[in-house]
């Protein structure tokens, strides 16, 4: 059960459809739309959890979303209960219809200040966080050189964030630099149909 403490917050305190609290084995269907076009991933949740909605419409208020990066944020929170002991470990969404290079480093920004604000959301309700799992749900995939373009190609051309990128994409593990302190995430990879629609069980994620 959610402890009581953190339902009277969520229900005294927070705007009504802005979140959602999922019973365990519940589902949720989280949507984002775009110029770029929309995205829908049915969630199924093994153990109950806090999902909220759009947290790149409501970063911390004092933000100045007038510097450049301030008001970036990653398009859904799930906080979801650990299966035993109190703490809950934090999945965040992403979503993009094409995923290069360039769009996964405007991702990383994004989690990285998607996580800036998940503790703060967390540190009201008075949730202790544990692991800290990213996914990236996408249409097409553009991450990897031509048929022209090798990666020691790139790595002489002294494209080395590039390369990096790759690498990162390939392992699923992002590297974050949070609190000054550069630390690696895993991250689940969602493949979308052509319409932007996807399911997905949330889990625990394993290297």
């Amino acid at each position: 059960m959610l402890p009581v403490h953190i339902k009277e917050k969520l229900k005294d305190f927070f705007l009504e459809g802005e979140f959602a609290m999922i019973e365990a084995n519940g589902q949720i269907t989280l949507r984002e739309k775009s110029q770029e076009g929309k995205a829908e991933l049915v969630c199924t949740l093994e153990e109950e959890s806090i999902v909220f909605f759009g947290p790149e419409r409501k970063v911390l208020p004092y933000l100045d979303t007038q510097k450049s990066g301030a008001a970036s944020c990653a398009d859904a929170f799930v906080f979801k209960k650990q299966k035993t002991g109190d703490k809950f470990d934090l999945h965040m969404f992403e979503f993009k219809k094409t995923v290069n290079t360039a769009h996964y480093s405007k991702a990383k920004h994004q989690f990285k200040m998607g996580i800036y604000n998940a503790r703060a959301i967390a540190g009201f309700l008075g949730m202790d966080l544990g692991e800290i799992y990213l996914y990236i749900g996408f249409r097409n995939e553009d991450m990897f050189p031509s048929k022209n373009s090798s990666l020691i190609a790139l790595r002489a051309n002294n494209n080395r964030q590039g390369t990096d990128k790759i690498e990162e994409w390939k392992t699923g593990e992002c590297l974050l630099e949070i609190d000054g302190k550069k630390k690696k995430f895993l991250f689940k990879k969602v493949c979308l149909d052509n319409n932007g629609y996807g399911n997905i069980k949330v889990n625990s994620l394993e290297r």
